[in-house]
């Protein structure tokens, strides 16, 4: 069996480190690096949840999307006060789990990228045209033309897909054939989803003035939510651990976290 260096190293070789953002702390963050794997389990956060959750079913290793910290705490206590960051290395270290995150490298993936856009019934053409690096972190993508599908019927197409109501912006009758797609936050994006000249930008979330400068150069948008965008992300984690013999029969999926809820979801 590998240990959790060597698991590193193989998500390293799907996910190139390079490729992830200068601020960004992929790859091994806290644990025990030269440890056999026993489990995998696989989460978007690590979370205390997500980490007592991996530890009930035997797992050493939570892979997570989000890094546990960009930036280390200033201090590692378990107290409430101290942040969700703290309180996660805590009970990482204290159940003997290594914590390995993928992040804006498993973002600018095609695997990645391809995925999210399968989900909306579209083909992903290319990354965003937008002359710079960070364009590569969304991609193009286009629906089936048989489909005739107006932005209305994209945002219930949406709302099935990640079973959550979109936020959505344009006229509803509009008819969608092109989109730019972001996962998570798409406001560093907002030039690069206008120079695609897209009909509309599925994004996870974006501020509310970029929201604008989309919308007023012309695409409609709908906004999923930072993290209900994300979450498909971890079924090419699955997959890709899947792959290799080492690893392929003790990978678990942790339920998926709903941390925020809309009144209609309830009545």
């Amino acid at each position: 069996m590998a240990t959790a260096r060597e698991l590193e190293a193989y998500l390293f070789e799907e996910f190139p480190a390079q490729d992830a953002c200068e601020w960004d702390n992929p790859g091994i963050s806290v644990g025990f690096p030269e440890r056999e794997v026993t489990g995998i389990a696989l989460a978007l956060d690590a979370s205390p949840d997500a980490i007592e959750a991996a530890a009930k079913l035997g797992c050493n290793v939570l892979v997570t999307h989000h890094p546990v910290f960009i930036s280390a705490p200033d201090a590692i206590v378990d107290e409430p006060s101290s942040g969700l960051s703290s309180s996660a290395i805590v009970a990482a270290i204290s159940n003997g789990i290594t914590l390995i995150a993928m992040h804006t490298n498993l973002d600018r993936s095609a695997a990645a990228q391809e995925n999210l856009a399968s989900l909306l019934g579209a083909k992903r053409i290319g990354p965003l045209d937008g002359g710079t690096d960070d364009a590569e972190f969304g991609s193009k993508a286009a629906l089936d033309p048989a489909d005739n599908l107006t932005l209305l019927g994209l945002a219930q197409r949406c709302e099935s897909a990640f079973a959550r109501v979109a936020k959505v912006w344009g006229d509803p009758g509009r008819a969608i054939g092109t989109l730019a797609i972001v996962g998570g936050s798409a406001s560093d994006l907002a030039s690069a989803i206008i120079a695609s000249g897209c009909d509309c930008a599925v994004v996870g979330e974006a501020s509310f003035h970029k929201a604008l400068d989309i919308v007023g150069s012309g695409s409609a948008l709908i906004e999923l939510g930072h993290d209900v965008s994300e979450l498909p992300i971890l079924d090419v984690l699955r997959a890709t651990l899947e792959r290799d013999r080492r690893f392929c029969r003790i990978v678990h999926m942790l339920p998926s976290e709903r941390l925020w809820w809309q009144p209609r979801m309830v009545m």
